[in-house]
């Protein structure tokens, strides 16, 4: 954009102005103004576009957080339950033991 204006100043100098060069820095000028207003419209649609990632990202983070703390319950569930089985499988074999201990008498 500066070269652009010096382009201008020189076009206007002197005693007679080059208008073929002064219309052309304005056709110029205008293609310029009218890339930088669409490269800022590109830049605000991205913008809008990374915010949107990012919430997608730390929902995405939050949803991981939560099935990992389902899946260590469910373990520790699980777990439970085996050592349930297994303390009654035992209570079970010393009933049994017991039982036979005593006819045997």
């Amino acid at each position: 954009m500066d070269s652009l204006q010096n382009l201008r100043r020189a076009a206007l100098e002197g005693a007679t102005s080059n208008v073929n060069q002064l219309l052309e820095t304005q056709r110029y000028h205008s293609v310029l103004r009218a890339q930088e207003s669409t490269m800022q419209a590109q830049s605000s649609l991205l913008e809008a576009e990374v915010l949107r990632r990012r919430e997608a990202l730390v929902e995405a983070n939050r949803q991981v957080g939560l099935l990992d703390k389902l899946e260590q319950r469910q373990l520790n569930a699980h777990r439970q339950q085996l050592q349930r089985a297994e303390t009654k499988e035992l209570d079970e074999i010393a009933s049994r033991t017991r039982m036979e201990g005593e006819s045997w008498e």
